[in-house]
């Protein structure tokens, strides 16, 4: 069974907190949520407040340095080809997982070999752990996708 987890960046330390999330309903903003905190055998719960458009949810998939692979990361990975292409995407639950390569021009003075949205489904690096490597969020790393195709 896969694990239910978020992500997202509390309001008052600009922090990544992970949790359950759960929206807010006892205010009138609606750009709000809370992550709800905790750790295994510990009864105290956090609420943590946090930016709803910086929530995102754990796809269930690791990358190749055993990091937890979140909606909103960006993942890049060798297109077969030795380490001349790379692959670009950002992660995306819609209402499956997919690696969308179109936001994504250049990063570093790479290419992104691919245009492409490619679905979890019917990737062909369902290997992730082997192949994908988290290099960044779109929250944290802007500067690295086109912001209006987001």
């Amino acid at each position: 069974m896969r694990e239910i987890l978020f992500r997202g960046k509390c309001l008052f330390t600009g922090e990544w907190v992970y949790g359950s999330y759960l929206p807010d309903t006892d205010t009138l903003d609606e750009n709000t949520a809370y992550i709800l905190t905790y750790e295994l055998n510990d009864p105290d719960y956090v609420y943590e407040k946090v930016d709803l458009d910086t929530v995102g949810q754990y796809t269930g998939l690791k990358d190749k340095n055993g990091e937890k692979i979140f909606e909103g990361d960006i993942v890049k990975w060798d297109d077969q080809s030795s380490g001349r292409y790379w692959r670009f995407a950002v992660v995306r639950i819609d209402p499956d997982i997919q690696f969308d390569c179109s936001p994504i021009d250049c990063i570093n003075g790479v290419f992104n070999s691919s245009r492409y949205n490619f679905r979890y489904e019917c990737f062909a690096y369902k290997d992730t752990d082997n192949y994908l490597s988290v290099i960044g969020n779109i929250h944290d790393n802007a500067d690295l996708i086109k912001i209006d195709e987001i």
